[in-house]
């Protein structure tokens, strides 16, 4: 009983949703949007995610655990990496970013020779 209560609740949710998509479709994608959406993203937690995302797509994993912060266009990159090339490869694959006006990058080099 209660799977069939269950499965009948979800084909009551996909055709609401169904005709919600063939609402917007027929005017346009300009129906009446719900009030409880929420709003859009910041645009500086865009250029975090954007700035991640480049990161990431480096195929460097060390790059893609620094730590990225933006305020007003001023990205500030940090963490702990192995080498100083990352250290600029993070660098250079930020400055080209056209929201970015300029970045810190306090990227720490860590030693990872043993001297004994």
């Amino acid at each position: 009983m209660v799977c069939h209560r269950g499965s009948s609740d979800a084909h009551f949710f996909i055709s609401v949703f169904a005709q919600k998509i063939k609402d917007e479709g027929e005017n346009g994608g300009t129906a009446k949007r719900d009030e409880n959406r929420l709003p859009p993203p910041h645009p500086e937690n865009q250029l975090v995610v954007q700035i991640t995302r480049v990161l990431r797509s480096t195929g460097y994993a060390d790059l893609s655990q620094i730590r990225v912060s933006v305020e007003q266009g001023d990205v500030l990159l940090e963490g702990q990496i192995p080498t100083y090339f990352l250290k600029q490869v993070a660098q250079a694959q930020v400055l080209p970013l056209e929201e970015v006006k300029f970045v810190s990058n306090n990227l720490v080099v860590e030693n990872s020779y043993n001297h004994h």
